[in-house]
Formats: C-alpha cells, sequence, structure tokens
C-alpha cells in the first residue's frame, strides 16, 4: 500500500495501553531511529482533522445558498437551500468537534437577526461506541484545542446549544453488530 509499513496490535495490548499510548510509543521509537513522524490519531480526531469539519459546515451552508435546491447536473441532486438536521456518526469525536464549532462560528457571525430569520440547522452525533458523557468530554477538549487555531472563542460556548449527543443505539460496542442487524444488513443490501 504505497510503501506503507503497517503494524498491527493484539486486543490485549490495546486494551492495556490505549490507541494514544499506543501510538505515542510507535512515534518515540521511530524518533530514535532518526525519522520525523506526525501522529495521526484515531479517526484523525485532532486539532487538525477538526479544523477541516469547521471549513465544512461553512462550505455546506454556502452550497445551500448557491443551490436552491437545483440539479447540479443531469442525475446529481445539489444539497437543498434549507435542512433541519446534520446527522454525522460518532466514533473518534472529530467530526462532531468540527461541525459544532463551525455551526457556532456561524450562529454569531450571522448574529440574532439573520438567526431569527432562516431557521438553524441541529446537529446530531450518533454514537457509535461509549456514551453522551464520554463523547461531551472529548468534544469539550477537542474544541479546546481549537480555540488557539481558529476565531472560534472556546470560552463563550455551550455545547448542549450547538449538538446534541445521542447515545440510544450504540448497541453492544463499536463494530458488534447482533445475528439481528446483521440479518437486516443482508436483507437492505440485497433489495
Amino acid at each position: 500500500m504505497a510503501g506503507a509499513n503497517i503494524r498491527t496490535v493484539s486486543t490485549t495490548l490495546y486494551q492495556k495501553h490505549g490507541a494514544t499510548a499506543l501510538l505515542q510509543m510507535l512515534s518515540d521509537e521511530l524518533a530514535a531511529s532518526g525519522s520525523k513522524p506526525y501522529v495521526v490519531p484515531m479517526g484523525g480526531s485532532n486539532r487538525v482533522g477538526s479544523l477541516g469539519y469547521v471549513a465544512a459546515y461553512a462550505e455546506m451552508l454556502e452550497q445551500c445558498k448557491l443551490s436552491g435546491g437545483s440539479k447540479q447536473a443531469d442525475h446529481v441532486e445539489s444539497i437543498p437551500p434549507h435542512f433541519d438536521i446534520v446527522a454525522v456518526a460518532a466514533g473518534s469525536g472529530g467530526t462532531a468537534a468540527g461541525l459544532a464549532a463551525g455551526k457556532m462560528l456561524n450562529e454569531s457571525s450571522s448574529g440574532a437577526k439573520a438567526a431569527s430569520r432562516s431557521p438553524q440547522q441541529e446537529l446530531v452525533a450518533y454514537a457509535v461506541c461509549d456514551d453522551e458523557a464520554y463523547f461531551a468530554e472529548i468534544i469539550t477538549d477537542l474544541l479546546s484545542e481549537m480555540v488557539g487555531a481558529s476565531r472560534f472563542d472556546g470560552t463563550s460556548y455551550q455545547l448542549g446549544k450547538a449538538i446534541r449527543i445521542c447515545d440510544d443505539y450504540v448497541g453492544r460496542g463499536y463494530s458488534l453488530s447482533t445475528d439481528a442487524e446483521l440479518s437486516v444488513l443482508v436483507e437492505v443490501a440485497q433489495a
């Protein structure tokens, strides 16, 4: 795969150390051998990765303004001029944090008059693992990391107003499907 050196980790080692510590250990090992590693955390969820979603939120809103619901091509429907909910999966929190920051920046820059003229979209992060409290902490930490890298003022936000974290559908855990869930997936795939 493009000259990449892939290392796998046992479940036992992962559970013992966690992703962050394992990545740091590998980074230290590579640095000791003369390399200059850059650690990309699980899910790309750090300030840099999340800032990409700040820009994505702004781009999404701009596309809404431009499209007016028109067709971009014969077979491709453009983004609608308005929608009520932006729903994302939350596995490592980076997408949710970036979109929440983007939403907060948009709402703070558009002001109360603009907000009263156009309804705001609800941002919902559906947890694929863990619970609401876990993701609230992760998203808050990522928002704090972004403070120095954007116009976003992390001291003035209220997380609950920017994003709703839903942990009602976690099930058995990340990548652990029940037989009933797998049956539905097969049925939908074959439809």
